[in-house]
């Protein structure tokens, strides 16, 4: 049995009381992860950053006056 299998044993076992606690005592840890789609629009703004073609502007008035071109 897999160590994901045991805690999924364990909370099946737990009653409403226990798991309760156990939301509160791993929530804060839990909602600090990252969803996939955050995950993805990371992984994207990292890959423009570290591109050589990508535009780069040194103030909001540099971006503004390239998009109003």
């Amino acid at each position: 049995m897999s160590l994901r299998d045991t805690a999924i044993n364990i909370i099946n076992m737990m009653d409403e009381e226990q798991i309760d606690s156990f939301v509160t005592l791993f929530n804060p840890i839990v909602s600090h992860i990252p969803n996939e789609e955050t995950m993805k629009a990371i992984e994207e703004s990292e890959k423009l950053l570290n591109s050589p073609n990508a535009k780069k502007f040194n103030s909001v008035k540099e971006l503004f006056e390239d998009l109003l071109v």
